[in-house]
């Protein structure tokens, strides 16, 4: 088996107080809702044998992006190989890429720091100290890559969210397959389309991961914003069970900009 990646159990932050209002079907720009995706599969050209060529990382992400797309979403881009490129997803070029969608999907290689954009240079890492999200357009980054979101690092993604704006995010705390199907899963879970019952993005991760790879040993994962009491630290809103805009009771309010927020952090097993 082929894993996007190289060199357990639920936890939840708490940190000070999330302010958010009411469910709402969409809050950020009143646009459309967008959507984009980056994907590496070549890795080869300097023969870096620890840096394997992927097979299915386009199909991973393009199943993703065609079934939403399908569904009315805006496609916006899609950047694969020599036309993807870390910076889209950092905060130097961001406005025009990943924060200019609503929700993007990376699909390649990564590790507990980063993604890795490796057709030119292994050093090539989207990671979570380079990156602020969320303080343009971007409300969920979603990424089939793996370690990232690692249990060892996950607080450190903490760090991509802007203070106000995005989510969540998804990923994986341990290595996973190199897989054509799961951004098509995870998307007809979204959507609840071609049979599938309609989830909450975070349900939509969790039921598409073990759905599709079917393995004890390998771990899913998400990191959202959250609510907790603050007296007894008891959580009591949660981004994991927003819904895609205009399915279900749709999204919630971006959290409030005058509050840092709360997390919440959880991962399994990929297995029924």
């Amino acid at each position: 088996m082929k894993l996007i990646g190289y060199p357990l159990l639920t936890i939840l932050v708490l940190a000070s107080l999330l302010s958010v209002g009411v469910v709402m079907a969409g809050n950020d720009d009143g646009d459309n809702v967008e959507i984009g995706i980056e994907y590496i599969m070549d890795y080869a050209p300097l023969g870096i044998w620890w840096i394997p060529n992927l097979d299915n990382t386009g199909l991973d992400a393009q199943g993703w992006y065609n079934v939403l797309g399908n569904q009315g979403f805006t496609p916006v881009f899609n950047n694969g190989n020599q036309s993807a490129d870390e910076s889209h997803f950092e905060r130097s070029d961001d406005a025009d890429w990943a924060d200019n969608v609503d929700f993007a999907y990376f699909a390649g290689h990564g590790n507990s720091t980063g993604f890795l954009f490796a057709t030119n240079n292994p050093n090539h890492l989207a990671s979570y100290d380079q990156m602020t999200l969320g303080d343009q357009d971007l409300e969920w980054l979603f990424v089939s890559a793996c370690s990232v979101l690692q249990y060892s690092t996950r607080w450190q993604w903490c760090n991509i969210f802007a203070s106000y704006g995005l989510h969540g995010m998804t990923g994986f705390d341990t290595s996973m397959p190199d897989t054509p199907t799961l951004g098509s899963l995870f998307a007809y879970y979204l959507t609840g389309t071609n049979g599938f019952p309609l989830r909450s993005i975070g349900d939509a991760w969790k039921h598409a991961t073990i759905d599709d790879i079917d393995d004890g040993d390998i771990y899913a994962a998400i990191l959202c914003r959250a609510q907790y009491d603050p007296v007894t630290g008891i959580l009591t809103f949660n981004y994991y069970d927003e819904q895609m805009p205009g399915y279900g009771s749709g999204m919630y309010p971006d959290p409030d900009p005058m509050f840092i927020g709360n997390y919440y952090y959880e991962n399994w097993a990929c297995e029924d």
